[in-house]
């Protein structure tokens, strides 16, 4: 008697998945939520985002000329991401971007005084930035602040990675 009992108790398994199944289902299960997951957050970061102020590449370099950037920031050497100062956007001689919105919809904290374009790659940014810099310094201008970011895409860099594991 004790013996079917414990034959009975084994059959039932321990929970995990389908009868016969060895739990490969419930694992299955969680990887499926996994991967929906990181494209939902995937969606939510990048694809939702707004897209700043975006401008024509010589207008920046015209802004730069009168003085309206505060500061620079050289992405992977192609995207620049530039700060207006304060006394172009109240006087409004620059053009301002809608205002941004986060990721439940409502208007966030960050100013609208930020604008993105994109550098062609025969142009020598950093080299035009110093120069402006030195003849703003020497006839008494403000200077426009500027560096260089590498950003990686983590995402891509991830699915080559994880990719060939999960054919296997």
């Amino acid at each position: 008697m004790a013996d079917r009992d414990q034959q009975n108790n084994s059959d039932r398994g321990s929970g995990s998945g389908a009868p016969g199944m060895g739990g490969r289902p419930r694992l299955a299960l969680w990887i499926y939520l996994a991967i929906f997951m990181a494209i939902m957050v995937h969606i939510f970061l990048f694809v939702g985002a707004q897209t700043p102020n975006e401008i024509e590449y010589s207008t920046f370099l015209e802004y730069i000329d009168e003085g309206y950037v505060e500061k620079v920031v050289v992405v992977n050497d192609t995207r620049v991401d530039g700060t207006y100062t304060a006394e172009a956007v109240s006087s409004g001689k620059v053009r301002l971007g809608p205002p941004r919105q986060d990721l439940f919809g409502s208007e966030g904290e960050q100013a609208q005084n930020t604008f993105t374009t994109t550098k062609p790659a025969d142009h020598e940014l950093i080299t035009y930035l110093m120069d402006h810099n030195t003849e703003a310094a020497a006839s008494g201008d403000d200077v426009v602040g500027f560096d260089a970011d590498q950003q990686e895409n983590w995402f891509g860099g991830l699915l080559t990675r994880l990719f060939p594991l999960a054919i296997i």
